[in-house]
């Protein structure tokens, strides 16, 4: 939910944060307190909305629907009493993110300093982080302290960033701070951006280096970096992760803005977000895997939250009864046609591995892994060749439900994935499993007893023989090596080795989904 102020221009406040909050792939609620006649070059009128309705507002939204993050931007003296009755009611133990908003980019003054100290006093036993931008962290300071501390001048080294953070946290009992770089000149490096994060429980300072953009598009950077925070927790990345996913998004945002009005235009909101691991590890402290080295998916496939499905996917009865022979020779077709359908849209996914990797590593092993799908693919073709099919009937084969689910997750993770350690994850079940699945068939029947259908015999052993084929085994161990790799430099954190769990547990019992639906 965010709580702000309404921009008539799209380009900051309530607008903004719907923008930024649905592109995160969130669900927006909202609260206005204020209602803003302003365009690309300022604000001109300003009317706010009553307490009583913002009051309604936080009860209708609170009773209905839950709330993961909280998003406040602008508020009024009115409003603040009325969010932490809200907090208190509903005992809120969810991420609350207050971007404490004075000064517009254009110069507007929106708030006093009363304001100010009733913000931090109601909402800082609940704020999971508090982002000023360093004119409104003097502003704190200097308010909260009862002495000018700060003017607005430009500081002297980054050391003064992380005092302000510390007397932040000290005035206010807020746990972290995010201090904005945005307005501060480095009389060294004027092209250098820094926002500096400090998490009091760790008593560290994480400084984020971005490029300062030349660009008149900054109007709603704060609104939008607040609310892509938010929404980052609310998916449950880390703090540190969250804030630096959010800072990304923000400069890209930048770097693609519209070139909307004549003043200070809007970002671009509405861009495809990535997440990477931003997770500092302290003096130079590798990550340790809790397995060996070369162990990735023995460690996933033994996993206690997945060796359940990954027993039922290894032993499905669906290869049961190709083993068999007792699965209808329809059904097998089935199988086989969706299996085209799904190596193609495997291969189209594995390039997004492509646009997300090294240039050199990656490219490789993206090359060995459409090497591997051509190969598959030719190897479907070839079976329903066989059954009659031509070329073009192969062609307008159509999806079932079952696999434009399951393709459709695999795209969803290939696209939001900031790097090729998700993508790679996800895909690895599918691979895997059937190398495991079909090792698991040991035992022929005599075929004359059990089955008289010569085709269907044929074309059962030979696809078993192909997924026990020494070149498939190669292919594998190739892909294993890959993904080793991948763990080893790409999973950095505890965080990153939970949601990798997650996915392999997902596409697992998509895979199972996906064979049930040919008994």
């Amino acid at each position: 939910m965010t709580i702000a102020g309404s921009d008539s221009s799209g380009g900051a406040g309530i607008e903004a944060d719907i923008k930024t909050i649905t592109t995160h792939k969130c669900y927006a609620l909202t609260n206005i307190v204020i209602l803003t006649a302003q365009n690309t070059k300022g604000v001109c009128d300003v009317t706010n909305i009553p307490g009583t309705m913002t009051s309604s507002i936080l009860e209708e939204n609170f009773s209905d629907i839950y709330i993961d993050s909280i998003k406040t931007g602008i508020l009024t003296e009115e409003s603040i009493p009325e969010i932490k009755n809200a907090l208190d009611k509903y005992h809120f133990h969810g991420n609350l993110v207050v971007d404490p908003v004075m000064v517009s980019t254009s110069g507007y003054d929106f708030v006093n300093n009363k304001i100010l100290e009733i913000l931090t006093r109601y909402l800082a036993p609940y704020t999971t982080v508090i982002t000023p931008n360093l004119i409104e962290a003097k502003a704190i300071i200097n308010t909260l302290s009862g002495k000018v501390q700060y003017n607005g001048n430009c500081l002297e080294a980054l050391e003064d960033v992380f005092s302000i953070c510390n007397q932040i946290h000290k005035l206010t009992k807020i746990k972290n701070v995010l201090v904005k770089g945005g307005h501060q000149r480095w009389k060294n490096d004027a092209k250098l951006l820094t926002d500096v994060l400090y998490i009091s429980e760790k008593n560290t300072y994480y400084v984020f280096y971005s490029e300062m953009l030349d660009s008149s598009s900054t109007h709603g950077t704060g609104c939008t970096l607040a609310s892509a925070i938010a929404s980052n927790l609310a998916h449950g990345l880390s703090l540190i992760n969250a804030v630096g996913n959010s800072i990304t998004y923000v400069q890209n945002g930048i770097k693609t803005a519209p070139n909307i009005g004549s003043g200070h235009g809007p970002l671009n909101h509405l861009q495809s977000v990535r997440q990477y691991n931003y997770e500092v590890l302290v003096n130079d402290e590798k990550y340790a895997l809790p397995f060996k080295e070369g162990q990735a998916v023995q460690y996933m496939c033994n996993h206690p939250e997945i060796s359940p499905f990954w027993e039922k996917y290894t032993h499905h009865p669906f290869m049961k009864k190709v083993g068999d022979y007792s699965l209808p020779l329809e059904n097998f077709t089935k199988f086989v046609e969706q299996n085209v359908i799904y190596l193609s849209n495997y291969s189209h996914i594995i390039m997004y591995m492509a646009a997300k990797g090294s240039w050199k590593e990656d490219l490789c092993a993206v090359v060995d892994k459409l090497t591997t799908m051509a190969q598959e693919i030719s190897k479907y073709t070839t079976i329903l060749k066989k059954l009659g099919y031509s070329d073009k009937l192969i062609e307008k084969l159509k999806a079932t439900k079952e696999c434009q689910v399951y393709v459709d997750a695999l795209l969803d993770v290939a696209k939001d994935a900031g790097d090729v350690f998700d993508i790679a994850v996800s895909l690895t079940p599918c691979f895997y499993g059937y190398l495991a699945a079909c090792a698991n068939v040991k035992h022929y029947p005599k075929v004359g007893d059990i089955c008289s259908d010569d085709t269907k015999i044929e074309l059962y052993e030979d696809w078993l023989k192909q997924n026990q084929s020494e070149w498939y085994s190669s292919a594998w161990i190739k892909g294993e090596a890959d993904l080793n790799t991948k763990f080893r430099v790409n999973c950095l954190s505890d965080a990153k080795l939970t949601r990798a769990v997650q996915l392999f547990k997902k596409f697992t019992i998509m895979e199972i989904n996906f064979l049930d639906s040919f008994l």
